[in-house]
């Protein structure tokens, strides 16, 4: 339809445009002269032809009209297709859009519903995970709550032990404040008895500085004394032979470890041996039977060591001439043996007078001793150098090239009693150290070394003829053994028939 009509108005155009050409045509001029008489013609044959002419021009002005206005309809379908396919490329592209929105959308959709079906899968898996905790959780409850109860009644059972038990402590503690009560009274009423008792008995404390200062005065003395009256050279010396010298038995056998020690030295020992076993004794009187003195007897006794203290001081309140008298005895006794032991050591001339001054010392010693007496610790003394060794004070002396060569000298250090060694018995506490000496074994060796070959063979041929030197020299270990093994033995038989000297009564408690 769109066609034909488009034809028709092809026609139309085609149709008026010829006319237009003809009519052009026909009214071309030739000339002027022909134009003027064309011009009269015409306008005689105008007026004939006006009319049709001018129908014909109203006609063809009707179909220009036509024909534009079909125009117009063309162009405008023109531009209504021209808009058309515009509006059906857009519809198209729009329809690829809503296509491509549609394909979106269902891939959203999918994505959704894979997004959904995957958080449901989420939520149906933490459902049951909270199922699962909520189960552990009521599961852990019921098993804390079941632990909480044991625990209650386990502590329910300890808190009703303990209760128990703080019944039975506040009983106890009732029981013990009224004993601590009655032993209250009991104390204040001993310490009635005990201050009536030292009324009574008048027992005075022990003064530890005052005795440690009088006993270091006393070995100062001693040593003073000894230094100023022996000046000989050194001597053979052996210590073991001096602590029995008065036993009344037989000795079975003798073995002397001889060792080269100065005069001074021999007579300090000596002198303190003799303090600690006659001077220093816990009394001088004489017991009932006549057999030992009352300090040995109180000694020997079973009584604790503050008792004996305390009938020694009351004996001695009693007592106190008589003891005073038997000091004196002691005294004289004492001095005249030790004279008597060092007078090959003492000058000639100067035996009166280190006779005089040994009795001053002693006699003091005896003061001292005596107002030890009168305290409540019973305090012993003895001269037994290898008993509490590490207590002692010892200082070592040179030795002399004289005596090397003269005896067989032992290896090992011999020590030698300087002052003896005061201890409080029954608390094993040291009251004075004591002191012991011991020659310096160095200079010894070195003469010996340099001894002349002659020499030391007459010495070895010497200790070849004794079996026990021999042996001595080939095995010192073995000699300081058997020496001191074999003085134990004679120390022991002493011990057994002597009574003596209350250092020789420890010894045998500690042997």
């Amino acid at each position: 339809m769109k066609l034909n009509s488009l034809v028709l108005i092809i026609f139309y155009f085609c149709v008026v445009t010829f006319i237009s050409i003809s009519l052009l045509l026909i009214m071309a001029p030739g000339s002027q002269n022909s134009r003027s008489k064309d011009k009269a013609e015409k306008a005689d044959k105008s007026d004939k032809a006006d009319k049709p002419i001018a129908s014909a021009i109203k006609d063809l002005k009707a179909s220009a009209t036509a024909v534009l206005q079909h125009l117009e309809h063309f162009e405008t379908a023109e531009n209504l297709q021209r808009q058309v396919k515009e509006l059906n490329q857009q519809l198209k592209e729009a329809n690829e859009k809503v296509e491509k929105a549609q394909e979106e959308q269902k891939q959203n959709d999918i994505t959704k519903e894979e997004l959904t079906k995957s958080f449901e899968q989420r939520i149906l898996k933490w459902k049951e995970r909270e199922h699962k905790l909520e189960a552990q959780l009521k599961e852990e409850r019921t098993k804390a709550e079941l632990s909480s109860q044991k625990k209650d009644r386990k502590w329910e059972e300890h808190l009703e032990k303990y209760e128990r038990k703080l019944r039975k402590l506040e009983e106890d503690l009732e029981c013990e404040r009224d004993r601590n009560t009655d032993l209250n009274s009991r104390l204040r009423q001993t310490k009635k008895t005990l201050d009536g008792l030292r009324g009574d008995f008048h027992i005075v404390p022990l003064e530890q500085d005052f005795f440690s200062k009088s006993f270091k005065n006393l070995e100062d003395k001693l040593f003073d004394l000894t230094e100023r009256f022996f000046k000989g050279p050194f001597q053979p010396f052996d210590q073991g032979q001096h602590h029995f010298p008065r036993t009344s038995q037989p000795m079975l056998f003798t073995y002397a470890e001889y060792h080269p020690v100065p005069c001074a030295r021999i007579a300090q020992s000596l002198i303190a041996d003799r303090l600690a076993r006659d001077v220093f004794k816990p009394m001088y009187i004489a017991s009932p039977k006549r057999l030992k003195s009352m300090g040995d007897a109180l000694q020997r006794s079973e009584n604790e060591p503050r008792q004996k203290a305390i009938l020694r001081s009351l004996l001695f309140k009693t007592f106190r001439e008589e003891e005073e008298e038997q000091q004196r005895d002691i005294i004289k006794s004492v001095t005249s043996e030790l004279l008597h032991e060092l007078e090959a050591m003492l000058s000639s001339e100067g035996n009166s007078v280190f006779e005089e001054e040994l009795i001053t010392y002693l006699e003091t010693a005896a003061d001292i001793w005596s107002q030890l007496k009168r305290g409540s610790d019973w305090v012993l003394a003895s001269s037994i150098w290898h008993h509490n060794f590490t207590a002692w004070n010892k200082t070592r002396g040179p030795s002399s090239s004289t005596a090397v060569g003269q005896q067989r000298l032992l290896p090992g250090p011999s020590w030698v009693v300087m002052f003896p060694q005061m201890y409080v018995d029954g608390n094993d506490s040291l009251f004075y150290p004591g002191s012991l000496w011991s020659i310096d074994p160095a200079p010894v060796e070195e003469k010996r070394n340099a001894q002349s070959p002659r020499a030391r063979r007459v010495s070895a041929s010497r200790s070849s003829k004794s079996p026990t030197v021999a042996e001595a020299s080939s095995d010192p270990g073995a000699t300081a053994y058997r020496s001191l093994a074999l003085r134990d033995k004679v120390s022991e038989t002493g011990r057994k028939v002597s009574s003596d000297s209350e250092g020789q009564r420890r010894c045998k408690s500690t042997c």
